[in-house]
């Protein structure tokens, strides 16, 4: 095991939490931007299954209470136009998320 001088530390701290306290910034303006187009992703919940449940997945994280319904609520603008069999179901989007159903 590495032990660290407290500065090192610091900074790895400061650099983890800025990270999440950006993090909802980062979001609203991925979604204003609508920017997983410009990264080659058609939809908005192909690149949230892409690219951010894994990483979330991975750090045992789940989204906020009010990402987790930005979320649902952007998938099912997204899906609005396919017919009802082709939608995510309350059990797909509450995965997505990773909050239980009955939150959705």
């Amino acid at each position: 095991m590495t032990v660290l001088a407290v500065s090192d530390a610091q900074h790895l701290e400061d650099a983890f939490l800025s990270g999440l306290n950006d993090a909802q910034d980062a979001y609203e303006r991925i979604v204003a931007t609508e920017a997983w187009t410009a990264l080659g992703f058609s939809t908005f919940a192909d690149w949230w299954e892409s690219r951010v449940r894994p990483v979330m997945t991975a750090l045992s994280m789940r989204p906020t209470r009010e990402i987790a319904a930005a979320v649902v609520d952007r998938v099912r603008k997204d899906e609005a136009d396919l017919p009802p069999a082709q939608r995510r179901t309350q059990r797909e989007l509450a995965e997505m998320t990773g909050v239980d159903r009955s939150a959705l």
